[in-house]
């Protein structure tokens, strides 16, 4: 939609159809994209529906009032109204349960104690920093919350670059950039062998089959990311990725089919390429006469291996090949971490087969934050275009319920009846069992809910294609705020890196403080992020603030050795972990876990109790989207459940046979916006000239009369002129040789038959008797010339006058002030002008970042490819012309 702040309602759809026949299907689309959440949702003003005398209505009840809980909110006050006809008595009321004092649930930004002294930072935005969901991944089209943002919101983003991450050793020097990139291509290594130990199902299922980087380190190829570092565009790592080469389509049903060992006998030849060339062309030395086991057996024979547990053995087997030095193991320990922290929890902890069990629903595009906070969105959704109706401070600690109700007990004592339950609370107060069900959720649920676990750090969740990174909320954070900024205020994040235990253990410490994110363009001030990741995070838990701020500050000082390195005038330290309203993060896909416990935690029970938020979308897990889009998901199903599915019209078809000989072209059917000032501006303008013009009329009416009628024409045709002489006398020759042929003394002649008369006649006179007609003629004439002279002098003189009076009927107007409705009107157009034109200069940076992004991602081959495809050539043409 060009414009997503309107309302589409089911006429504009009929109106968009090209011919009467196709409005059946209109109609059916129309009502999908509405119910699915495809248009009329967000922060999108409905006409509210009649209210209806008689009959209470039914009450729904959500339970939280985070991103998932208000769009399902909001999301079913919008379908509500849309199809309140479809309601025997008053639409449902929807009322929202919240245990804090606050909206948002994990998305919160904390606004700062000092005001923003950064510039450019938006005048309207206040100066906060997110102390929970942060970032915005593939900020592109497909992604809800850029539509929420900037187009229905406004909103200031800030678009983040982070391509190439500068390190810093623990000692506080900069690592040189080939070395990262040696030991970043070592990581990805191991990440992709790993990868080939997927499950039957995934194998089955079509999966890419990963056979290291051969590809990559072929190519000379250094990937962006883990490979991606903490931000990268997805379309550079396709180019990373290596395609299925030695499997088919058809072979890969053929492994699905074999026994378990000619599998694994298969995979043993086929899925390792030579660990000694790869590391040789990563720029290792390779130890001479040393060998190694590429079968892993190990962890085929597992019971549900981890990727921790595959990784570290892929690492000790080809490690031994090469010296790694405490540098090199340091910047692997490095993105071990940016990976534990992308999934909220140690390596050891997430399933080999299924950790990346999303992977390829990404959103592409540029990842963003917005400038002021991200809290802007749960507020938007709680208070526009009307508030919810929002009972804080609520906290559920029961629900009874059967196949038509439900009773909600809180522990204040309260209790709310409710025709249908939706619970968005986070997963980790599912898991804690902390609202009792009665009876028992179904085994079927709660084993779902203990297979997957929920972390206590911010994910990263974009990930790449092969699952390496995903993109982040900042869940577990260390908010450094100071007067002046010591770092580059130009790069978004820098990272450190850390030394092992006294064991020379890297696991525990790997994560501690191993990134800093600069928040000066989204803050509005000089704040530093600094994040952790993996086992640091649980140990970070019970640490005093003290002790956390001064290893930051000592930290930082190793890296700004020359700066002058304060103590921050203001932190805020997160423990998301201890939070009992979610008691963690986001979830992640333990080792007995897999995609599916995503569909079944959303599953509804007895068509009562209906479940949403990150934890239930199966497709974008963990970040604030997917709350989002499992909200548009759960309305959807709870209205379903009210006024039955989408009915699709099965006694005709959707598209009638054309018929032949009908026209049946239809117009666009327009309608203007209630808020579309610049629309209302024009019809006030020309209302006003309406209004005006008629005053004109009046007065010259008044004054000088009506207008003088031009003189008719008489007719220039002399057998008109006899004609009508001459009808009746004709009328009666004809009737009389009419009784004559049929013999009936009754009988007349038609018109036609008098024209024939009437045409003999004519015939049959003598110039000298056709003389009289063509003398009327040219009388006619003569008298028309003399009259329209004489009209001519007479419609001048009043024309002057005319213009006379409607100049002076102009200045009488021009002089009068103007209304202070029209000043409001061109006041509040001028705002949607401006607004407009920032909305169109944000889609344009959007869409050339996009572009960009996935120019930068096509390779030659591929580029070749499409340039060789009709579409692209036509879209390219278009788009010179």
């Amino acid at each position: 939609m060009k414009n997503p702040l309107l309302y589409v309602d089911q006429y504009e759809a009929l109106g968009i159809a090209h011919e009467e026949r196709h409005f059946n299907l209109a109609k059916v689309c129309w009502e999908l994209l509405v119910r699915e959440g495809y248009i009329n949702f967000g922060c999108v003003s409905i006409p509210r529906p009649l209210a209806r005398t008689g009959g209470g209505s039914k009450t729904i009840v959500v339970i939280g009032a985070g991103v998932s809980g208000l769009a399902s909110a909001r999301q079913l006050e919008t379908l509500f109204q849309i199809f309140s006809e479809r309601f025997k008595e008053e639409v449902p009321r929807v009322v929202l349960l919240e245990a804090r004092g606050r909206l948002g649930g994990r998305v919160y930004s904390h606004k700062l104690s000092s005001p923003a002294t950064e510039g450019d930072f938006p005048k309207e935005a206040r100066s906060a920093v997110d102390l929970g969901a942060q970032i915005i991944t593939g900020f592109a089209k497909g992604n809800p919350l850029s539509t929420l943002l900037v187009k229905q919101l406004g909103l200031p983003i800030h678009f983040l670059s982070v391509h190439n991450i500068t390190l810093f050793d623990s000692n506080g020097k900069m690592v040189v950039p080939d070395m990262d990139s040696r030991a970043e291509l070592l990581f990805n290594y191991i990440l992709e062998i790993a990868s080939q130990f997927k499950s039957k199902e995934n194998r089955c299922n079509g999966k890419r089959v990963v056979e290291g980087d051969k590809n990559m380190v072929d190519a000379g190829i250094e990937p962006k990311s883990e490979g991606g570092r903490v931000i990268a565009k997805i379309e550079d790592n396709e180019a990373m990725i290596p395609r299925m080469e030695d499997h088919t389509e058809g072979e890969m049903k053929e492994i699905g089919e074999m026994e378990e060992g000619e599998r694994k006998e298969k995979e043993k030849k086929s899925h390792h390429t030579d660990p000694i060339s790869v590391l040789q062309k990563m720029g290792f030395q390779v130890k001479g006469n040393v060998s190694v086991d590429t079968n892993f057996e190990d962890i085929l024979s597992k019971q549900n291996p981890t990727l921790g547990f595959a990784m570290s053995r892929i690492l000790s087997e080809y490690g031994s090949l090469t010296d790694l030095t405490d540098l090199d193991m340091k910047l692997l320990n490095w993105h071990y971490a940016n990976l534990e922290y992308a999934n909220g929890t140690n390596l050891s902890n997430l399933s080999l087969y299924h950790w990346d069990q999303d992977d390829g629903n990404e959103f592409k595009g540029a990842h963003a934050m917005v400038k002021g906070g991200y809290s802007i969105l749960p507020h938007a959704l709680a208070f526009v275009p009307t508030p919810l109706e929002i009972r804080y401070k609520t906290i559920v600690s029961g629900i009874s319920y059967n196949d038509k109700n439900a009773v909600i007990y809180c522990e204040d004592g309260t209790m709310f009846n409710a025709d249908k339950v939706i619970i968005t609370v986070p997963l980790g107060v599912l898991k804690k069992s902390c609202i009792q069900f009665n009876p028992p959720l179904p085994e079927w649920k709660t084993q779902s809910i203990r297979r997957l676990n929920f972390g206590l750090l911010n994910k990263v969740r974009e990930k790449e294609e092969k699952g390496h990174l995903r993109f982040m909320f900042n869940l577990k954070q260390i908010i450094l705020v100071y007067d002046t900024a010591f770092w580059d205020v130009n790069i978004d994040v820098f990272g450190s890196l850390r030394e092992p235990d006294n064991n020379g253990v890297y696991d525990k410490n790997r994560g501690r403080f191993y990134i800093f994110w600069n928040c000066i363009k989204t803050a509005g001030q000089p704040v530093l992020l600094a994040l952790m990741a993996g086992d640091s995070a649980i140990q970070m838990e019970n640490e005093t603030d003290n002790e956390l701020i001064r290893e930051a500050t000592k930290i930082l000082k190793n890296i700004y050795p020359t700066k002058k390195v304060p103590y921050p005038k203001e932190t805020i330290i997160t423990r998301w972990g201890k939070d009992r309203f979610c008691y963690g993060s986001y979830s992640y896909v333990g080792p007995e876990a897999s995609g599916k416990d995503y569909d079944i935690i959303a599953k509804p029970v007895e068509n009562t109790l209906f479940f949403a938020g990150e934890a239930t979308c199966r497709t974008h897990p963990a970040t604030v989207h997917g709350a989002y889009l499992s909200g548009l998901k759960v309305a959807q199903l709870v209205l379903e459940s009210l006024i039955g599915p989408l009915e699709i019209p099965t006694n005709e078809p959707l598209i009638p046979l054309k018929q032949r000989g009908t026209t049946e072209a239809t117009s666009g059917v327009k309608r203007k916006a209630q808020d579309n000032y610049k629309a209302l501006l024009a019809e006030f303008k020309d209302a006003q000239l309406e209004k005006h013009n008629q005053e004109v009329e009046k007065v010259i009416l008044e004054r000088l009369g009506p207008k003088p009628s031009a003189p008719q024409r008489s007719t220039g045709n002399p057998f008109l002129v006899f004609q009508k002489s001459q009808w009746n006398h004709c009328k009666d020759i004809a009737d009389r040789n009419k009784r004559k042929e049929t013999g009936n003394p009754e009988a007349k002649a038609t018109k036609n038959e008098i024209r024939a008369t009437l045409g003999r006649t004519w015939r049959n006179l003598s110039e000298e008797e056709k003389k009289p007609f063509f003398d009327i003629v040219a009388t006619n004439r003569t008298n028309f010339s003399n009259l329209i002279e004489k009209y001519n002098t007479i419609i001048h003189e009043y024309n002057i006058k005319t213009e006379e009076i409607k100049a002076e009927m102009k200045a009488k107007l021009d002089a009068m002030p103007i209304s202070q409705e029209e000043l409001e009107l061109k006041r509040l157009a001028k705002e949607q002008d401006i607004q407009e034109k920032k909305i169109k200069a944000e889609k344009k940076k959007e869409r050339d970042l996009f572009e960009d992004e996935l120019s930068d991602s096509f390779d030659d081959d591929y580029q070749d490819n499409l340039r060789n495809d009709p579409s692209y050539r036509a879209a390219t043409y278009l788009k010179k012309t």
